[in-house]
């Protein structure tokens, strides 16, 4: 497979601990390797972060970025 070097994903998530697990499973399935995961959490109030961590521990690509305050999407979009 061609290289395009590092690809970067990000995903925002707030409160999504029902798909988190899905969408990050789904970004580490794909075939290219060479990228970083970087998900921004909005200072969710649910198990997302239990469960991105969980991805964390096993993939070092994986960059948790926390929100301290919920900013809805303005504020997780400009980081």
């Amino acid at each position: 497979m061609k290289s395009f070097g590092l690809v970067s994903v990000v995903m925002a998530n707030y409160n999504g601990d029902f798909y988190i697990g899905d969408a990050i499973q789904t970004v580490l399935n794909q075939t290219y390797n060479e990228f970083e995961l970087i998900i921004i959490d909005d200072n969710s109030t649910d198990n997302s972060l239990k469960i991105i961590n969980k991805y964390k521990r096993f993939d070092s690509r994986i960059i948790l970025i926390k929100n301290k305050i919920n900013g809805s999407v303005a504020l997780t979009s400009s980081i």
